[in-house]
């Protein structure tokens, strides 16, 4: 895969910006103590409990180790009366050397040109303390048709994909039992270096966001990966043909959202090798999965799935997955 950016904008705006400055606002680090206030500006809403739910939430992460918080920047500026927070910026670092963007959000009121210039110079405090830290790749999820896209853009972000989410309910009514040729033997922490290599492998060729193709290595994603959920690699399994090695299955568990309710499942990844793909594996591969979320009595089993990757999309309907979101996932990197 050999998507990548080959300008490191960020870099480049922070000095050029800040000789050219309109306004008279100041980008700052926003500290430990700050960090509330800089959020609550960073997640607007008309409705201030999804704001305060928002802002909780991030610091539940930054406080669990799970979200580093030196990527996120404030500008303020010191009118008659006060300081006034002007907007925010955070590039949410993650494991796996990523970051994830919440966007620059700067106050509606400033002309449109000074407005466009504070949210340049956010993102690019943002961005070089993020290459500073070891990110090496920085994703954004939006809804489709979101107008952030074309600020993505002169940031130097591409589109990777749109992304389906989709899920099946558990338990399955009237799921029809079928043996399977695979089995799952489960992964164990002395296995990394074998899973990676198999993770490679299961990539190529592969139809689900294959713009995202060498922008980490191996070790990175499964860094990434055991991050999800609350099991780490519990539920993580070699797929094996007649002894042989042909795929994985990764999936993680969620804690529920109410007392009474029941975990969530996610199907992290699955993949085959290629030489073994076209005989319906991937079928089997997902009725495993179902029969183990349903093992574990889960609630559901979601996932999600490039749009382009059309035979996987038939297959999650044979398995009576639904679709109920669609995102557009969009990416730079920021080394090779």
């Amino acid at each position: 895969m050999a998507y990548g950016i080959t300008e490191n904008l960020g870099l480049r705006l922070v000095p050029r910006l800040r000789r050219q400055s309109m306004g008279s606002w100041k980008i700052d680090r926003v500290g430990e103590l700050e960090r509330d206030a800089a959020l609550q500006r960073l997640f607007p809403s008309d409705d201030p409990s999804q704001t305060r739910a928002q802002v909780a939430q991030a610091l539940e992460r930054i406080a669990e180790g799970a979200a580093d918080a030196r990527c996120l920047f404030w500008a303020k500026q010191k009118p008659d009366g006060g300081t006034q927070v002007l907007g925010a910026c955070w590039i949410e670092g993650q494991a796996g050397n990523v970051g994830y963007l919440h966007p620059p959000v700067v106050e509606q009121d400033l002309p449109p040109l000074e407005r466009q210039q504070c949210e340049l110079e956010l993102y690019a405090a943002a961005e070089a303390t993020a290459l500073e830290t070891g990110i090496g790749w920085i994703q954004c999820l939006l809804d489709p048709g979101s107008e952030t896209a074309t600020l993505l853009e002169k940031l130097g972000y591409q589109k990777v994909s749109t992304l389906v989410y989709q899920a099946a309910l558990l338990p399955r009514k009237n799921a029809a039992s079928r043996t399977l040729r695979v089995k799952a033997r489960p992964y164990e922490a002395s296995q990394r270096t074998e899973l990676e290599e198999l993770l490679a492998a299961t990539y190529e060729g592969s139809l689900d966001c294959p713009a995202l193709n060498g922008t980490r290595t191996p070790g990175d994603t499964l860094q990434s990966y055991a991050s999800i959920g609350q099991a780490g690699t519990q539920h993580w399994q070699f797929i094996e043909r007649d002894g042989q090695l042909i795929g994985c299955l990764l999936f993680g568990t969620h804690a529920p959202d109410t007392p009474r309710a029941r975990a969530l499942g996610e199907l992290i990844y699955w993949g085959v090798i290629p030489n073994e793909r076209g005989q319906g594996y991937g079928r089997e591969i997902l009725e495993l999965a179902l029969g183990q979320a349903e093992a574990l009595n889960l609630d559901k089993l979601v996932l999600a799935v490039d749009q382009a990757n059309e035979p996987a999309l038939r297959q999650y309907a044979q398995c009576n997955f639904f679709e109920w979101l669609r995102r557009e996932a969009w990416g730079k990197q920021l080394r090779p």
